[in-house]
């Protein structure tokens, strides 16, 4: 049995690329992540170059705007992105979760996306970024309107580790680690 996020990517990459892809990433650019929000149409997305191939990358960008121009983008140099945007991911269940996160501002900014191997179409899965205050309550919560285009390894290779995370440097490695589904109590 493949695991989970090797089988998500063989899916992502069967995938054609959307055409509002080069809306947020610059055509030198690799899209990361993207989708189109339930904000006025608008996007985020994480871009970066790749400097070998499916090993290592630079100039790591989060991006939100309308497509013709990003309204916010952090970090402000992208040669800084590597270390200032943090990965982590688990499986719980059969849910695959990919968490980016990263400070500005004096606000926490949490990118996430899940997908369910159980799903039909295998893969369907929901995302957005929530972004909260110092005092950790949420300020705004953007969903993304369709299934977000993601390559988890990539940004895996592309981001620092998140070690806040529930499980630390064991939350960034392949394979992630597995949780068993937590069943609500009726």
């Amino acid at each position: 049995m493949r695991s989970f996020p090797a089988f998500l990517g063989l899916i992502l990459t069967a995938l054609a690329t959307p055409a509002y892809a080069q809306k947020i990433c610059e055509q030198e650019e690799a899209t990361l992540f993207i989708c189109q929000t339930d904000s006025h149409d608008k996007y985020l997305g994480i871009c970066a170059i790749e400097d070998k191939p499916g090993e290592t990358w630079s100039s790591v960008q989060y991006r939100f705007g309308d497509g013709n121009k990003a309204e916010f983008v952090y970090p402000a140099r992208a040669e800084d992105g590597a270390k200032k945007l943090f990965f982590s991911h688990v499986v719980r269940g059969t849910i695959y979760e990919v968490s980016i996160r990263f400070q500005s501002g004096g606000y926490t900014y949490l990118i996430e996306s899940f997908g369910d191997d159980a799903s039909d179409p295998p893969g369907q899965g929901a995302a957005g970024v929530t972004v909260m205050n110092a005092a950790g309550k949420t300020v705004a919560n953007i969903t993304c309107i369709e299934k977000p285009l993601i390559f988890p390894s990539y940004l895996r290779m592309a981001l620092a580790c998140d070690t806040q995370n529930p499980h630390g440097k064991a939350g960034c490695v392949e394979p992630p680690p597995h949780e068993k589904a937590v069943r609500s109590k009726k």
